[in-house]
């Protein structure tokens, strides 16, 4: 199975009210992907006291700012997801032009599975 992504290049930004949304917007400036982050208080009043889990008890406060950065963290991945996948295609192409001359060929077969993983193929 092929899979069509979105294509880049694309950005992360952030809600500015409740529930404080984790977006993905791509060039025309339209949200792509979008998310709440997993941790949030009513009682937030912008995006970084929700991030940091500031209106959270104390002891529960690290685990889940964690689990929030984690989220932001995976978007920004996300959002250059398109660029990676575009620059390892060059890459690939690359190492095949001197695979009688670079010993780094051997990195072909991992590169074409990312590849595969990446668009759906591997299915």
């Amino acid at each position: 199975m092929t899979t069509k992504h979105t294509p880049g290049p694309l950005s992360v930004s952030f809600g500015t009210k409740w529930p404080f949304e984790i977006l993905i917007i791509n060039e025309s400036g339209n949200a792509v992907y979008q998310e709440s982050l997993p941790c949030h208080s009513s009682k937030d009043k912008n995006f970084e006291e929700a991030l940091n889990c500031l209106n959270f008890k104390a002891s529960e406060r690290e685990e889940y700012a964690a689990i929030n950065h984690r989220a932001v963290a995976d978007a920004y991945l996300r959002a250059a997801a398109p660029d990676l996948l575009r620059y390892l295609k060059e890459a690939r192409r690359t190492l095949e032009m001197w695979k009688d001359v670079a010993p780094a060929v051997s990195l072909c077969a991992d590169i074409d599975a990312a590849i595969a993983r990446a668009t759906g193929e591997s299915e």
